[in-house]
């Protein structure tokens, strides 16, 4: 929660969240945060995500093929009569940063991202490239699409793993 107080202005007060000494209690009581909070933390996570993969350039780069997030990102008749024009799209790369984040956090938590770069001493950019290989190679079906819970975590699973692996 510092992370996000400090990067994307998370303000605590207003967003319901416990403080420090609120957390330190329910750790004591073994109290976890409840499913609104978690989901406060993961819209901010996501924001604070994309962000950092706007920065680092990672929709630009030049050895990655990230046409299919933009086809998948539109609607099937907006991109078969006009997807030769989205590489040239003004907000391309934050399209392809929040396809990128959501998928990150959907599949492997607000804080894999940070786990990875701790672990691995490697940059968003480095644990984006994995996460998209490692998806691509099992093909990890999402979550919105299916509805098939069971599924995606085993794939979810299997996602961290292979990331893990590709980051050593």
């Amino acid at each position: 929660m510092d992370h996000l107080t400090e990067t994307v202005h998370l303000n605590r007060e207003v967003e319901l969240l416990p403080s420090d000494e609120e957390l330190a209690d329910r750790v004591e009581a073994n109290v976890p945060l409840t499913g609104p909070e978690l989901s406060v933390l993961v819209a901010y996570a996501k924001i604070d995500l994309t962000q950092a993969l706007v920065e680092s350039g990672y929709a630009n780069e030049p050895d990655l093929e990230l046409s299919d997030v933009l086809a998948d990102y539109f609607p099937a008749a907006a991109t078969e009569k006009f997807g030769h024009h989205f590489d040239k799209h003004p907000l391309r790369s934050e399209i392809i940063a929040t396809r990128a984040a959501n998928r990150m956090i959907n599949h492997s938590g607000i804080s894999f991202v940070y786990e990875m770069q701790k672990k691995h001493g490697a940059s968003v950019n480095d644990v984006a490239r994995a996460f998209r290989a490692a998806r691509l190679e099992i093909g990890v079906p999402d979550i919105e699409g299916n509805g098939d819970f069971e599924a995606w975590v085993e794939g979810a699973q299997a996602l961290r793993a292979l990331i893990d692996q590709k980051l050593s």
